[in-house]
């Protein structure tokens, strides 16, 4: 740690999908008026340490996460890796090691819920106590509510699974969406007249398991490292294709009004609605019909705004 980054107030946990609880952890970082206002986060995930063969959909990769902290006015990230070292500290071990002499930490924050040390023997409780021996104030954030519920990582997932859009943004306190890089495909949007970017869904970092059902959404897209921050409305298929029998699911995107080269470049896409499932037609005639009315649904249920809201 650079030194003048050392001795400030630092929010702790795995932060994916950086939710309302999460970003209640961090606003108790930063009403204790400690500086920098930082966070500790771990990568990957701790369940893909633990679990390596149980496919987990990550709601947000390490990319989006960063994004997102910054937006919040978090000064420093730090990224510490979840491995063997990490995953057999006693508690102790990880208050003295990481705490105290790499962070040099005043303030710590974290949720009603934390767990840390080999085999999660400390929890919030234990923090305070071997933090305050080390002269480290500490904040046990209660949880945030809604539905009557605690927000949670895992019932965003459950309700993107369910392709609950709307639920999971009330719970994340902004619209989910995920980043990616255009691939080349095999043109066949273009010669129908709808040209897409392709996004391999293996290669988006959330995990093997796909957090929203197949189908075609109304979303709304940014194009990375663009001097603009305009956001286009676009259809979105994101499956299997069955028509043409992918052997990957895709996750592809017609902007609305764009015409240009996307190849190479990386995507923020934002799915808002589901428009309908995926189907296969009898022929590409009518598979051109559908896709003219998905875009003009798309265009629809997006309305004039200019872009999602909550970004």
């Amino acid at each position: 740690m650079p030194g003048d980054l050392k001795g400030g107030a630092f929010a702790i946990g795995n932060f994916d999908g950086v939710h309302r609880g999460h970003q209640a952890v961090i606003d108790a970082a930063r009403q204790s008026r400690k500086s920098p206002l930082g966070v500790l986060l771990f990568a990957p995930h701790p369940r893909r340490y633990f679990q390596p063969d149980k496919p987990l959909p990550c709601l947000t990769d390490l990319r989006a996460k960063l994004c997102l902290l910054e937006r919040l006015g978090v000064d420093i990230a730090v990224v510490a890796p979840f491995d063997a070292r990490m995953a057999t500290r006693s508690a102790e071990c990880f208050v003295r090691e990481v705490l105290v002499e790499q962070l040099c930490a005043r303030h710590v924050a974290v949720g009603y819920d934390f767990a840390f040390g080999n085999k999660r023997q400390g929890d919030a409780q234990t923090l305070q106590r071997l933090a305050g021996q080390n002269g480290i104030d500490i904040d046990i954030v209660k949880p945030v509510v809604a539905n009557a519920k605690p927000c949670s990582s895992t019932r965003i997932r459950e309700a993107l699974h369910l392709g609950d859009l709307a639920g999971a943004a009330d719970m994340l306190g902004h619209q989910w969406g995920m980043g990616g890089q255009v691939v080349y495909g095999d043109g066949r949007g273009r010669k129908l007249g709808f040209p897409t970017a392709n996004i391999p869904l293996e290669d988006s970092a959330l995990g093997e398991a796909f957090a929203l059902p197949f189908g075609i959404y109304a979303a709304w897209v940014f194009i990375e490292t663009t001097a603009s921050s305009k956001a286009y409305r676009a259809a979105l298929n994101i499956g299997w294709r069955p028509m043409f029998e992918t052997r990957r699911p895709l996750l592809e995107a017609h902007l609305l009004g764009f015409d240009g080269n996307l190849y190479g470049r990386r995507l923020w896409v934002f799915p808002m609605a589901f428009l309908r499932g995926e189907e296969k037609f009898g022929s590409l005639g009518a598979l051109r019909r559908q896709m003219r009315l998905d875009c003009l649904d798309a265009r629809k249920r997006l309305g004039e705004t200019s872009g999602p809201p909550g970004l």
